[in-house]
């Protein structure tokens, strides 16, 4: 697990790329990812606790890492979704609804039919 503190004292995207570049087997996607989400439960947490601001700015690092997660793999489909989840929970609907229908098309792309109904669901659910 990554220390949360560790998270609250950097925001800086290179830091963590340059600990990337010098550990072999990492990958940048994968870690990107995990810190997206985590950023994406710092938030969650930061919202529960009445921190909307907090959470609004834990949600816009979680947008940073996701992003720097699918430009390393563009087809990441745990970190489309994630990407979507952060965007509902700024309330903007409608890019998180077409977040997930490109992590559908993704899913049906990699053959990935279990995941591919999930998310059928998350988009009606998302278009209410």
């Amino acid at each position: 697990a990554i220390d949360p503190q560790l998270l609250e004292d950097s925001n800086d995207q290179k830091f963590y790329s340059a600990l990337l570049r010098g550990r072999a087997g990492f990958d940048p996607a994968a870690v990107h990812e995990m810190l997206g989400r985590t950023r994406l439960d710092l938030g969650r947490a930061r919202e529960t606790a009445g921190d909307r601001a907090g959470a609004a700015q834990d949600y816009g690092l979680a947008l940073r890492d996701l992003r720097a997660s699918l430009e390393a793999d563009p087809g990441r489909l745990d970190a489309m979704m994630t990407r979507g989840v952060v965007l509902l929970r700024l309330g903007e609907t409608e890019k998180a609804r077409r977040q997930f229908e490109e992590a559908l098309q993704a899913a049906e792309t990699q053959g990935l039919a279990e995941q591919a109904a999930r998310i059928r669901q998350m988009i009606a659910e998302v278009r209410g």
